[in-house]
């Protein structure tokens, strides 16, 4: 499940051992007066039927496929979207927007770091999460002109960390900037002993293969293995 509030964003999945996971991605020095707007409705509708007082029950809600914060910082939209079952979210860098203002952190992470690729490494006490080096580009007279961009890391005192985005030179402030990070594999794999794992691999529909060893009696399984 996930929740949008007004300052931070809360995933909650299940873990190992059917314990669930909460962890939080905060935004920093934020408009806590942020507008948040459902855009790109869907034929869907949602109902609530909580509680046993129908006066509180909520029908036919617009279900929307995007999320928009407006002005989270200072002339910089942050999108929420589907994409292709996968979270994105888009910065949306107006003109003249200070990009060392976007600055996010993870609550309940032990460490975040950065792999050879670029990629943000999040590690909770559950596993490792990965965030895809961004793509950045601004359209300029009818192009598309790719910009660098790589995530910064920075350690806020002992065991806090937080991170935002550095873009190269080709990044002209007069127009629009977007940048355009991928929250990527965020399930677990193991059990209560030592679990080892030596390989992986991706096939076209995207199913994930891992092998290596494992000592734990609990490691899931198919039936009969």
């Amino acid at each position: 499940s996930i929740y949008l509030l007004p300052t931070e964003v809360i995933f909650v999945q299940e873990a190992m051992q059917g314990e669930l996971e909460s962890l939080a991605l905060q935004f920093v020095e934020c408009n806590d007066n942020v507008v948040i707007e459902g855009c790109d409705p869907s034929e869907s509708r949602i109902h609530y039927f909580i509680g046993n007082d129908p006066k509180q029950w909520k029908r036919n809600l617009t279900a929307y496929h995007k999320v928009i914060y407006r002005d989270l910082w200072p002339n910089v939209d942050m999108v929420f979207k589907d994409g292709d079952g996968i979270l994105k979210y888009d910065l949306v860098v107006r003109p003249q927007a200070r990009i060392d203002n976007i600055r996010f952190t993870y609550r309940g992470v032990e460490e975040l770091s950065l792999d050879a690729d670029g990629c943000l490494l999040i590690h909770t006490s559950q596993g490792m999460k990965r965030e895809a080096k961004p793509i950045s580009y601004q359209e300029i007279d009818g192009t598309r002109v790719m910009v660098d961009s790589q995530f910064a890391i920075y350690q806020d005192g002992e065991g806090s960390y937080s991170y935002g985005f550095v873009i190269g030179s080709q990044y002209n402030p007069e127009y629009p900037l977007i940048i355009d990070p991928v929250l990527l594999y965020s399930t677990y794999l193991g059990g209560n002993d030592l679990d080892l794992g030596l390989s992986i691999a991706v096939d076209s529909a995207n199913q994930a293969y891992v092998s290596g060893s494992t000592s734990s009696v609990n490691f899931p399984t198919t039936a009969g293995t």
